[in-house]
């Protein structure tokens, strides 16, 4: 499941009821795989066997937030350049890779942590937030809750540059998995999920089987708000990343419309007069356009900065379960995970086709690829580490 926003979304009926039905499909057919990698469970051919064997997290006991974790997906090409508060641009020499600290909302202002970080594609600040995280620093708690009256369970903030042109259709965001999925949720559950995220995310690249599961949608369509400057910010710390952050009008600079050609765009995308709502369904149904379309144009450029605001309502990370609403209710995502953390990823998608233009690759390179661990998950990655050593 993608760790993007569920509160607005595009409202095609077709395109959903058809994702819908495809997605059920796969559904029925992981039950049988499933029962077919319990006996032997199968590793991902898309990583080394020395990355593979450095997925383990340390020991729970020594998780400074536990029970959750916090680092850089290993094997994604990831570096952390260091942790800071978003109010100084001195690195606080504390923390490492394999403990990056998780903000729980009731940070005083400026002392939310925030993580520098680059890969092969991109170079940027992270700020992650989670409902309920035990806090990474008892200095500067106040009582202003940022969850305070929000649906909301996670928010994740990514600003950055890119570090050549690529094309925006090309750039997706979710869930990317490295080993088959466990146990699934009763069938009931699932369709209620999947009639969820079909409708709300109708441009879903969904695979619950085979080696590597996953849910990628694409990414100026799947951020919840997103805004661009094209000139270098002159303040060296990042405090306005703690603020409530808004859609942009169209007519503003700042705006993802403006990389649009005009006549691609719908008339209410282009309205001076729409609230914040309207204006972020717009701009994700354009974008959701241009995704399905495969245009090359427009690209990320090298000059501009930009920044991706990510929130949902669905997970639970204190309890790591999903939140259903009655009568389902919640539902743990060990057994479904398989020992395999969430994710806050985004990625550079290139497919690769023969002389036919049939598809007969890709190749997927990491933008940003942050997990999110919980010690539920440390035995089942344990046993699974154990079984390919075998």
């Amino acid at each position: 499941m993608s760790l993007e926003s569920f509160d607005d979304g595009n409202n095609d009926t077709d395109t959903s009821s058809s994702a819908a039905d495809e997605l059920m499909k796969i559904y029925d057919s992981c039950q049988k795989l499933h029962a077919d990698v319990t006996s032997g469970r199968r590793r991902s051919s898309i990583i080394s066997i020395d990355e593979y064997n450095s997925y383990l997290p340390p020991h729970p006991s020594d998780w400074k937030q536990r029970p959750l974790l916090l680092r850089p997906s290993p094997g994604a090409g990831m570096k952390i350049r260091g942790v800071r508060y978003s109010s100084s641009k001195t690195y606080i020499k504390s923390y490492t890779e394999e403990n990056l600290p998780i903000n729980n909302g009731m940070e005083a202002r400026g002392r939310c942590l925030v993580i520098d970080f680059e890969s092969d594609l991109f170079i940027g600040t992270a700020c992650l937030r989670l409902k309920n995280a035990p806090t990474s620093t008892s200095e500067y708690v106040c009582d202003d809750d940022y969850f305070r009256d929000r649906k909301r369970t996670f928010q994740a903030v990514i600003r950055g540059r890119f570090k050549k042109r690529i094309p925006v259709s090309e750039c997706m965001t979710g869930q990317l998995f490295n080993r088959p999925a466990g146990v699934l949720p009763p069938r009931v559950m699932i369709k209620a999920a999947v009639l969820l995220i079909s409708r709300l995310a109708p441009q879903l690249q969904s695979r619950l089987e085979g080696d590597c599961p996953r849910f990628l949608s694409p990414l100026c369509s799947a951020a919840q708000t997103v805004f661009m400057s094209k000139n270098r910010r002159t303040a060296d710390t990042d405090e306005d990343l703690e603020i409530d952050l808004q859609e942009p009008l169209p007519s503003d600079p700042s705006s993802f419309i403006k990389m649009l050609p005009q006549a691609s765009i719908g008339k209410r995308a282009l309205s001076h007069d729409a609230d914040v709502k309207t204006r972020i369904k717009e701009r994700k149904r354009a974008f959701d356009k241009l995704y399905s379309s495969g245009d090359k144009e427009p690209s990320f450029c090298t000059e501009s900065e930009y920044c991706f605001e990510f929130f949902q309502h669905l997970i639970i990370f204190d309890k790591y379960a999903l939140d259903f609403p009655k009568p389902i209710g919640q539902h743990s995502l060990k057994r479904i995970l398989n020992g395999q953390p969430l994710k806050i990823l985004a990625l550079h998608q290139e497919f690769n086709a023969n002389t036919t233009g049939e598809v007969v690759d890709e190749c997927m390179t990491r933008l940003w690829s942050f997990d999110i661990f919980h010690e539920s998950l440390y035995d089942d990655a344990i046993a699974c580490q154990n079984e390919e050593n075998e």
